[in-house]
């Protein structure tokens, strides 16, 4: 290799952005979060990464050096994170570094609309975004949600009130919508529940 290249090379290693990942251990599980310079990319639950999903879905990762350890965005997450499991934080200030189509980015963005406790429909979120035949679409994008809790699609259920999908499972968002809200979970799990006992188990979303 000619002199000229190999410093090239070895200076674009030197200044490649980076991505740190973290483990964030929570009352609701184990986390992984990553980010970038410019804030959070992703925050996952561990058995995310036995479905394949991970950052490397969104996010070019040949572009970025990828680090075990913390940068100032993590720091900040892991403080809002403590704070909101310690029901002393609603909404959190953490910069976000969204990678997706930009339908994806404008469905993950309307999500962080929905107040803390409150839930709203699929069918109320395609009309929020100006497309009320887009539901499915919009409940699609709302399942490659790449940062679980701050970007709460655990907040939207079913029109008739019962629970709808989650990406990582119904046990999963019953505990994070019992722990926003118990007496509105209450309304939604026994809602479920009359809704399983007359049609079995909800493997679709059959009241959008």
């Amino acid at each position: 290799m000619k002199t000229k290249d190999y410093i090239k090379k070895r200076f674009s290693k030197l200044f490649q952005p980076k991505i740190y990942l973290r483990g964030i251990d929570t009352p609701l599980g184990n986390m992984l979060a990553a980010s970038t310079r410019n804030g959070i990319c992703m925050l996952l639950f561990d058995e995310c990464r036995l479905q394949g999903r991970n950052f490397g879905k969104n996010v070019d990762v040949k572009s970025y050096k990828i680090v075990n350890g913390e940068n100032r965005h993590i720091r900040r997450l892991i403080r809002e994170l403590d704070e909101y499991f310690a029901k002393e934080r609603k909404s959190f200030s953490v910069k976000l570094d969204l990678h997706g189509t930009d339908f994806q980015i404008k469905v993950w963005k309307k999500l962080m609309e929905i107040p803390y406790g409150n839930t709203i429909s699929y069918r109320e979120e395609a009309l929020m975004l100006n497309r009320p035949k887009g539901f499915k679409a919009v409940a699609y994008a709302n399942g490659k949600n790449p940062v679980l809790i701050l970007i709460p699609c655990h907040r939207v259920i079913n029109s008739d009130g019962t629970l709808g999908r989650y990406s990582m499972g119904d046990l999963r968002k019953e505990a994070i919508l019992r722990f926003e809200n118990p007496e509105l979970c209450e309304k939604i799990m026994k809602a479920t529940k009359e809704h399983e006992e007359l049609f079995g188990p909800q493997y679709k979303l059959p009241s959008i």
